[in-house]
């Protein structure tokens, strides 16, 4: 996971530490006051998560066959893990032991039963009070949110209504205690909780009821209401979350877009909202069948399992503190969770697979895993796919472009990298990239004579993962040709390859109480003054510069003027193929750049394009395809620099031709020859 998450939740915990100062800055009524309090709080005194499920007066699975169990083993210990806790007044009961749920578990392992299960048991404890709203400190006006988003919100919608609304009318209790939900007016399920039975009102009683609540005027508000909810950020504004269910979190199809992915967004307003208003109080919930690890869930996942591993917690079993919450945490493959597949571990119907992963160093971690036979076929004919919805493992990208990882790692060269990132997500502009240039960095003497290629591929913050500006750059030339069977095969060489990052400004809060990040853009006038860095320091002769389409048009006009062969051309697939073939053959000096390879392990095949995944960059790797074309494509010889070069500097512009620039002198190995009208151009 991103560490700028981690540094943003720093705000957040302080908002939690300050509300815990003043809840203790309140604590100073008497001990037999305090002990008054916890006697009337309830109405009725709770049954157990136990209990919830075998008795027949509300679950009534009392099966002591594992097999012929409704409500899964495993589902009932994770109920009665999170409802665990104490109240608030730190007396042993069942509210939730943790702040944070994070699930992520094979397809048909009972996620969205389980989540049903949940709203169905906390809705119940509170309605077990005598006034849940008073409970957490609210005025009576007050209406506890559980909120249930999906990336479509008739899926969210189906969770609700066909999975806790079954559950809640299955429930005598509430039948009998009158405390049935209002469902026939919105598609939300509203509490009135006790003495206000909406089910003897008719329906004219309910609409004038729900018209004076939303006029105020009404005396019988709603003391909990269960709504779905879409991928729109802005779900939880203004409302009392008490609790949050992020469904499909991270498998495909969810809140990723090929810009970025939403749920982290979503997480972040929704846990805001929960802190806020009632600190180590409620539940965020994240449920998902596994996705790319990329995808928000699967970082947050494996920082939390890291986190843990250094504290020496066991993070399989134990709830611990990470970010300010409590979070528990499972991963389970689908045959780990029904009884149905313990059939075919009882009669060796079962093979192994090794899923093993492949860094970007090129080693390889081995996990061995034993599998139901029933699912032999799937893993023959797609094991990522099965590894991903089976087993939970996540992967790097489905349908990868770069099959062949091991190519790409052998033909790497030893040569250093002259500019080497300093982290996804560090900032890095073209002033500290020429400041972290080596000192002899430049073209050596035999290459002085030799024309460079360069790309630009600049991605506003709005179309990146990060939420910041982004910049490729790449500077390639052609390479001595290499002889097979007879045959001259060109080469590329890689001068310099980097991902330029805009800096963070700040985070702050806006309008409505929500972090926000307040992004700096990068200056491309920087980033032409590094590339005449390059020229005029460097020693790179450039036959041509190409930018993407993205706000390219000054730049490349400003290039012009300068006598520079500028213009715009976008990277394509076949950009890629021609990168992917010379990598593969061993036919492209390029350094180790982990970025790079991390932009290129995440490229996907679309069929018609190679795009980026989800959560993924590809600036630099665009760049790197692009020269890579242009080099192989080049006609290279008695190629002119540069265009007709002006007498004069142009008004607004960075001096005028390189002679203008340094005093009429030309830099070692860049003399130029005079520029004529007839002058032929790069034929690329």
């Amino acid at each position: 996971m991103a560490q700028t998450y981690v540094e943003e939740m720093d705000g957040l915990k302080a908002m939690v530490d300050d509300a815990r100062i003043r809840l203790r800055a309140n604590a100073s009524r008497s001990i037999d006051d305090i002990n008054s309090k916890i006697k009337d709080i309830w109405a009725e005194t709770p049954i157990g998560p136990k209990e919830f499920i075998t008795s027949k007066s509300f679950i009534g699975d009392s099966s002591k066959d594992i097999k012929e169990q409704r409500v899964w083993r495993i589902l009932r210990d994770d109920l009665e893990a999170i409802f665990s806790g104490p109240d608030k007044y730190g007396r042993p009961s069942y509210f939730p032991a943790c702040n944070v749920y994070l699930n992520i578990s094979g397809i048909g392992s009972g996620k969205s039963t389980f989540i049903a299960l949940l709203n169905a048991y906390y809705i119940y404890l509170l309605h077990c009070l005598k006034n849940p709203v008073e409970y957490y400190g609210f005025l009576d006006a007050t209406t506890l949110l559980f909120l249930n988003v999906a990336p479509k919100i008739d899926k969210a919608h189906r969770i609700v209504y066909q999975k806790l609304m079954a559950i809640i009318k299955g429930m005598a209790w509430f039948r009998d205690s009158g405390l049935l939900p209002e469902e026939r007016i919105e598609s939300v399920l509203k509490f009135y909780g006790r003495g206000a039975d909406t089910s003897k009102m008719s329906v004219q009683e309910i609409h004038y009821m729900h018209k004076q609540e939303r006029k105020g005027f009404s005396s019988t508000l709603p003391i909990l209401m269960v709504r779905p909810g879409s991928s729109q950020m802005s779900e939880a504004t203004g409302e009392d979350l008490l609790v949050g269910v992020i469904d499909e979190a991270c498998s495909d199809g969810g809140f990723e877009t090929i810009v970025k992915d939403y749920c982290e967004d979503i997480f972040m307003n929704m846990n805001e909202r929960r802190t806020s208003r009632f600190m180590d109080d409620g539940l965020v919930a994240m449920i998902s069948s596994a996705g790319n690890e990329d995808r928000f869930a699967e970082r947050y996942a494996v920082q939390f399992e890291q986190h843990c591993l250094e504290r020496g917690k066991d993070f399989h079993k134990d709830m611990v503190d990470f970010i300010g919450n409590k979070v528990y945490y499972k991963r389970r493959a689908s045959y780990d969770c029904s009884p149905k597949y313990q059939v075919f571990f009882d009669t060796g119907d079962v093979f192994t697979y090794n899923a093993r992963r492949e860094m970007l160093d090129g080693t390889i971690i081995e996990n061995e895993l034993t599998i139901p036979g029933r699912y032999r076929e799937r893993f023959e004919q797609n094991p990522e796919e099965a590894l991903k919805n089976v087993c939970a493992l996540p992967q790097v990208v489905t349908g990868k472009y770069i099959t062949e990882w091991h190519k790409i790692i052998r033909h790497l060269s030893d040569r250093e990298d002259p500019c080497p990132d300093n982290g996804r997500d560090e900032a890095l502009t073209p002033r500290m990239a020429q400041q972290m240039l080596p000192a002899d960095f430049g073209v050596m003497d035999d290459a002085k004579d030799t024309w460079h290629y360069c790309h630009i591929d600049l991605a506003t913050g709005g179309t990146t993962s990060s939420g910041r500006d982004g910049c490729g750059f790449a500077v390639a030339h052609t390479g001595p040709p290499i002889e097979r069977h007879g045959i001259l095969y060109p080469t590329v060489v890689i001068d310099l390859a980097v991902r330029f990052k805009a800096k963070p400004k700040r985070v702050s809060e806006d309008a409505k109480g929500r972090l926000v990040k307040d992004e700096r853009e990068l200056d491309f006038s920087e980033i032409r003054d590094f590339l005449f860095f390059l020229d005029d320091h460097c020693g790179f002769k450039f036959a041509k510069i190409t930018f993407d389409g993205w706000q390219s048009k000054d730049s490349i006009q400003i290039l012009n003027k300068k006598g520079y062969l500028a213009e715009k051309a976008s990277c394509t697939r076949e950009s890629f193929e021609a990168m992917k073939q010379l990598w593969y053959d061993g036919r492209l000096d390029i350094f180790r750049d982990d970025h790079a390879l991390w932009e290129l392990k995440r490229l996907v095949d679309y069929g018609t394009k190679i795009e980026k995944s989800s959560g993924a960059s590809d600036d630099e790797i665009e760049s790197i395809a692009r020269v890579c074309e242009m080099c192989i494509e080049a006609d290279e010889p008695d190629i002119p620099k540069r265009r007709a070069m002006p007498l004069l500097g142009s008004p607004g512009i960075r001096g005028g031709g390189s002679r203008q620039r340094f005093g009429g002198r030309s830099l070692p190995g860049q003399a130029m020859r005079p520029a004529t009208a007839g002058a032929p151009r790069p034929r690329m």
